[in-house]
């Protein structure tokens, strides 16, 4: 539930320029981002695949903590990822002014819902698929 209220924050009208069919970031098939443009040369299909490929693994990396997820600028991109004294930076997600003009933001205001939205969607996806959900869920017949 988590993530499609995260999505939901950015839902905005497409504006010129931008896709008029956005490619929605999920993880465990649900909603977590939505992208009306990628960062650079690339595909918006393929932007988005490929983002949702480093969010799972994210996600099943447990000592990545979704609270150390953070922002920082590196013109002319707001990076989203963990940056750790002593190690290299591991970037998630980049973030342009084009990009954050599809939706009427600054590119600040876009990567720090994203930040929000990512670290929602990483934290409920560890709760669903904990040892604890799953024994709940086999308790009573479902599956998560």
């Amino acid at each position: 539930m988590a993530q499609v209220q995260a999505a939901e924050v950015l839902k905005k009208p497409a504006i010129p320029g931008c896709s008029q069919d956005p490619q929605v970031i999920a993880l465990a098939g649900e909603p977590v981002l939505e992208v009306r443009r990628p960062p650079a040369g690339e595909s918006l299909r393929a932007y988005g695949e490929r983002q949702e490929e480093a969010l799972l693994e994210i996600a099943k990396d447990h000592a990545l903590q979704p609270s150390r997820l953070q922002r920082w600028e590196d013109a002319p991109f707001s990076i989203i990822g963990f940056k750790q004294p002593g190690s290299q930076p591991r970037a998630l997600i980049a973030v342009d002014d084009k990009q954050a003009r599809c939706f009427e933001l600054s590119r600040e205001e876009l990567a720090g819902r994203y930040l929000t939205a990512l670290q929602l969607a990483i934290r409920q996806y560890r709760v669903n698929h904990s040892l604890t959900s799953w024994l709940k869920a086999t308790a009573i017949g479902e599956h998560p």
